[in-house]
């Protein structure tokens, strides 16, 4: 028996990404239970003759199947589940990786959030009417003009907007 282990491999990806592992292993051991089920034979009280895998009474008689497989099916067998768990792993260490990811995203976004915040309050501030001046070396108050305290503050609200404009109102 051939197996296409293109489509193989395809069914398994498609699993594991739409319904998990679960699933996979759910179908996994459809395709097994009928090989270590235990199959009996019995005749209903109308001649009617009946198969399955719960015996309705003692009279059932059991049925011995020959369930071997060659040694290129278990080889393949083998394969095809290795690379089930390769593929199986990659998925979850793409996942892993990927929710680490989102978490430090969103604790950049928080610190970020926060620094915006700060921002904000200094915005409010150079936005108000008050006279501002700056410190020189040598502890002496230089006013800032009308003209310089415009130019901050476009060059601060710019920065703000810039920065925090995508997160904060």
């Amino acid at each position: 028996m051939m197996v296409n282990t293109v489509g193989v491999t395809a069914w398994i990806r498609f699993l594991l990404r739409t319904g998990g592992t679960y699933a996979l292993v759910t179908c996994f051991s459809l395709f097994l239970d009928p090989l270590q089920a235990e199959i009996y034979k019995w005749t209903d009280e109308n001649g009617q003759v009946h198969f399955g895998d719960r015996p309705p009474d003692q009279k059932a008689q059991k049925i011995e199947m020959d369930v071997s497989v060659s040694d290129s099916q278990r080889l393949e067998a083998e394969r095809i589940n290795q690379e089930f768990y390769q593929i199986a792993n990659e998925i979850k260490k793409r996942e892993s990786q990927e929710a680490a990811a989102r978490q430090r995203e969103q604790v950049d976004l928080e610190k970020r959030k926060s620094r915006c915040k700060a921002m904000q309050r200094h915005v409010n501030v150079i936005n108000t009417d008050y006279a501002f001046y700056d410190i020189a070396q040598d502890g002496s108050k230089s006013y800032l003009t009308d003209e310089d305290l415009a130019n901050r503050r476009k060059q601060i609200n710019s920065k703000y907007a810039s920065l925090c404009g995508d997160i904060l109102p």
